[in-house]
């Protein structure tokens, strides 16, 4: 009864791993994905990214609204700095 389970375990790990490498790799290769030239945008504090590769602008009077409002410490976002 003991092999079984071992042999069970072997046979899931044999199936398994080559899916999990393979996962591994379209998910390391996604994340190089060099559409805009290898430019990550980060994140910058206090600051709204409006436009192309940020915000869509129709959107970006309410991020800042909602961002003044919050009452948990979101300090409200300064348009005028967006990158």
């Amino acid at each position: 009864m003991r092999i079984k389970r071992w042999v069970a375990a072997g046979a899931v790990g044999a199936v398994m791993t080559p899916f999990a490498l393979g996962l591994g790799v379209v998910l390391l290769i996604s994340t190089f994905d060099d559409r805009n030239g290898g430019n990550i945008p980060l994140p910058t504090a206090n600051a709204l990214r409006i436009g192309q590769g940020g915000v869509p602008a129709e959107y970006a009077q309410l991020i800042i609204n909602a961002a003044a409002a919050c009452s948990e410490g979101l300090a409200p976002l300064d348009p005028g700095r967006a990158a």
